[in-house]
């Protein structure tokens, strides 16, 4: 016996929207489980600029190092050391110096002065390349970087290893809900490891799932600092985002 055509495309599209169902189930699911959390750009370029400014600074005083001092100490040596013998008529044939060469009319510092001056421009150079370096350093490598985690790990994008959750032992919230820090505590075979948590470097609403999954199997005496569900950490880390 036939079925009218009416339900028989009518049992199809039924089983078809069943399977889709279930399709977008699975769909929400890996994305739950499948979490990654990008940098955040906003946070790393600070040392972008850091390192900018330094680098300018360094210009400025490689130029007063090669170029402004030594012009001075040029004049410096005219002034102090071949007109020393003038007396009281220096300062006269100074000025008339000035007019020829077009040389500035104020009287230069004493060459030592210059050459100690000399020296301080590359010793500043020293010291913002040791403070420009890492700095640019710190946020080139930290281009592409994340913190991934299924429901089985944490698997930062820096590292080898893995941080499966079964493995955390502590958490140390304490600075969580003001700094967005955390610190997990979790056992490997080497001994007993540490892994910092931070929604400032990297995605707020992600790293809230994360913590969220590292916090789900743990009793609350191994959590110091509030428990918060997947729902309120990512409602939490999308107004702290927002504000």
């Amino acid at each position: 016996m036939f079925r009218p055509l009416g339900d028989t495309i009518s049992g199809r599209s039924g089983v078809w929207a069943i399977w889709r169902l279930g399709d977008l189930a699975l769909e929400r699911t890996a994305l739950i489980m499948q979490i990654q959390a990008a940098h955040q750009e906003s946070f790393f370029r600070k040392f972008l600029f850091i390192s900018l400014i330094c680098f300018a600074y360094g210009l400025w005083c490689l130029y007063d190092g090669l170029v402004g001092y030594p012009a001075k100490l040029e004049l410096a040596k005219v002034y102090h050391v071949e007109m020393a013998e003038l007396g009281e008529q220096r300062e006269a044939a100074w000025l008339e110096r000035t007019q020829t060469e077009g040389w500035p009319i104020p009287i230069p510092d004493k060459p030592d002065k210059i050459e100690s001056d000399i020296l301080t421009q590359f010793v500043q150079i020293g010291i913002v390349l040791v403070i420009g370096i890492p700095m640019l350093l710190k946020y080139l490598l930290a281009r592409g970087t994340y913190v991934a985690a299924d429901d089985e790990a944490i698997r930062p994008s820096w590292r080898r290893d893995t941080i499966p959750f079964s493995a955390i032992t502590k958490i140390d919230k304490t600075r969580w809900e003001a700094k967005g820090i955390a610190k997990l505590t979790y056992n490997t075979d080497k001994g007993e490891r540490t892994f910092t948590l931070d929604d400032f470097k990297f995605a707020r609403a992600e790293m809230a799932q994360i913590m969220a999954r590292a916090e789900r199997d743990l009793p609350d005496n191994a959590i110091i600092g509030a428990r918060q569900g997947v729902e309120s950490s990512v409602a939490n880390s999308v107004e702290s985002s927002a504000s």
